[in-house]
């Protein structure tokens, strides 16, 4: 088992690159802390998904749809699966959030490359989520 992000157990991180790595925003612990499939929101497998389920979000049509389920497992899924400082919002503090945000990031992309970002009325950006609608810049 490779443990370069540190062995996935309960506790402080205390081997692998990240021994030793002080979070920033403090959850009442100094470490880095993880607690696999203990966070509040259910533990393996359900709060993962698999490439079909991905997928299945990436095809939504309509972005209100895809936000809403992309919201879910595929986002919130690995925050509450991981635990400790990336089940609260001090989850910035442990470098798997960046690896994961940047896959979150990468099927937003995926996401409007599948159906066209600058052909989608900027009026169904943002229904149901409570954010504004915002046009795409064309030059992107």
């Amino acid at each position: 088992q490779d443990n370069a992000f540190g062995t996935y157990k309960e506790g402080c991180v205390d081997d692998g690159k990240l021994a030793g790595w002080k979070a920033v925003v403090n959850i009442g612990k100094e470490c880095l802390h993880r607690n696999p499939g203990g966070g509040s929101c259910g533990g393996w497998p359900s709060s993962l998904m698999g490439p079909a389920a991905i997928m299945n979000i990436v095809v939504q049509k309509r972005f209100d749809r895809f936000w809403q389920n992309l919201e879910g497992a595929p986002h919130g899924g690995p925050h509450c699966f991981v635990g400790g400082n990336m089940a609260k919002m001090s989850s910035p503090d442990d470098p798997l959030f960046f690896s994961h945000h940047a896959f979150i990031d990468k099927l937003w992309w995926d996401w409007q490359v599948c159906h066209g970002y600058d052909k989608i009325p900027s009026s169904d950006y943002g229904k149901g989520s409570g954010y504004s609608a915002f046009t795409y810049p064309k030059w992107l």
